[in-house]
């Protein structure tokens, strides 16, 4: 079922088992999506809500736990973020314990383990690997070596956190 307001789509219902129960809410704005909910087990909750730009453009997905005995179901399991359109982050939180991918160009270029979710992560690992993706990555040539050496070595390092001149412009919060 599609809502209009003056020849604009503003709500599309969808009832995907058609158990008479609506899974599937999006709300437009002159017929541009704005933000879309999702009952992805059909049982009645909404579990995943999607945020749109003005131009219909993702800006952030979140997922909430399906199973009661998996987590609180007020919070959200996964946290997907986007800037322009563009996959940004993705945070996990799963067994206690935080896990934070950052993106560039669509590629994973760092995760980072939160293992007590105090907000500092133990561990670190750069995941990008080409010099040209590393240089476009932190920016700088220091963070490059530091990047390539940490690679050779293949460890994920404890508590290192980088400066901010080792941060992308690009990455989102």
């Amino acid at each position: 079922m599609t809502e209009f307001v003056k020849g604009q789509a503003v709500l599309v219902q969808r009832d995907l088992n058609q158990d008479g129960a609506f899974d599937l809410l999006v709300r437009m704005v002159k017929g541009t999506p704005i933000v879309k909910e999702e009952d992805r087990n059909h049982d009645g909750r909404m579990d995943r809500f999607t945020a749109y730009d003005d131009q219909g453009r993702p800006l952030s997905v979140r997922e909430f736990a399906t199973d009661p005995k998996e987590t609180d179901l007020k919070k959200p399991v996964k946290i997907t973020r986007f800037k322009h359109g563009e996959l940004c982050s993705v945070t996990q939180i799963d067994n206690g314990k935080t896990v934070i991918t950052r993106f560039l160009n669509d590629k994973p270029v760092r995760q980072t383990i939160d293992e007590d979710r105090d907000g500092q992560p133990e561990q670190t690992a750069p995941l990008a690997t080409p010099t040209a993706t590393v240089a476009a990555t932190f920016g700088n040539i220091t963070a490059a070596a530091l990047f390539i050496a940490r690679s050779r070595i293949g460890t994920m390092t404890k508590r290192w956190t980088p400066n901010r001149s080792m941060t992308p412009a690009g990455w989102c919060a």
